[in-house]
């Protein structure tokens, strides 16, 4: 069966016994090496393992193997032996020991007042998947923070934080380990936004981080449910369905409609009356707007 890495130069090989020749239980070898040896001869093999003969019909059995080397590839047969004969498992079993992961930061996204998506890529995952957190603190000095991503395999990983200082920089790195060791990334480093930032709402928008038109909120609750006082909607001159009541907690925020909405940067033309902003229930719904 599969074998499981206890840790960095351990291994825990397993096997089952199917049938013991309906004589004594058999005597059990565990075979490894760093390629197949087939199953001709014990002696092919550099290390038979000789477990004992503690296990019969039904049972299975294992046994661990130590001073493996990190980053190698290991490869095992069962053999058992009785006074009805002898037998090799069907299937040799391989497996490599883990190395240390490899990461690269990268920039944060979605920033907002008091919250960020911190991002980073795993690029190997050391044949083992690792545990993937992000630590992050502010740069002008403080206490680190540490918040998870959670286990992965290969890829981008991102991790949202809801507990900012209001216009602060901020400096974060992207931590991984396995059982063969932990590394961290370089340094990278983001501002959080002050007050009387514009947010921008379109229903083509990619529902990113909302400062610009291509990254438009889909709904205007997002915008409201991120701004604070002073902040500005603007809101494209397009027809938004609204599911739900529209939630409005936060005073002195400005909403304005009637944009093109064809703007890289900054909100661009506005017209209410050549693209006038729509706010309509969902077909179906009577909630209030």
């Amino acid at each position: 069966t599969a074998p499981a890495v206890v840790d960095a130069t351990t291994a825990r090989l397993n096997g089952k016994i199917i049938h013991a020749g309906d004589a004594e239980n058999p005597e059990i070898y565990v075979c490894w090496d760093y390629s197949d040896k087939g199953t001709n001869l014990l002696a092919d093999w550099t290390h038979p393992e000789l477990l004992g003969t503690n296990w019969g019909k039904g049972q299975s059995f294992f046994t661990n193997i130590t001073g493996l080397l990190s980053g190698s590839t290991y490869v095992y047969r069962c053999y058992v032996t009785n006074s009805t004969g002898f037998d090799w498992s069907d299937n040799n079993a391989i497996f490599t020991m883990p190395v240390p992961p490899s990461v690269t930061i990268l920039d944060a996204d979605r920033i907002q007042h008091f919250s960020v998506r911190l991002r980073g890529e795993l690029l190997t995952n050391g044949y083992q998947n690792p545990t993937v957190l992000f630590d992050y603190w502010l740069t002008a000095g403080g206490s680190t923070s540490r918040v998870s991503a959670g286990v992965k395999s290969t890829g981008i990983c991102n991790a949202v934080v809801n507990d900012l200082v209001l216009g602060s920089a901020y400096s974060y790195v992207m931590v991984a380990s396995n059982m063969a060791g932990t590394v961290t990334s370089g340094v990278a480093s983001f501002t959080t936004l002050t007050n009387g930032v514009g947010w921008y709402v379109s229903t083509n928008g990619n529902n990113g981080d909302a400062t610009n038109w291509a990254q438009a909120f889909n709904t205007l609750q997002s915008a409201l449910d991120v701004a604070t006082s002073n902040d500005t909607v603007y809101m494209a001159g397009h027809i938004f369905a609204v599911k739900y009541s529209t939630l409005w907690a936060t005073s002195h925020i400005a909403i304005i409609g009637g944009y093109e909405a064809t703007n890289a940067i900054g909100p661009g033309s506005n017209n209410p009356v050549a693209w006038p902003t729509v706010l309509t229930r969902e077909s179906g719904m009577t909630t209030r707007l």
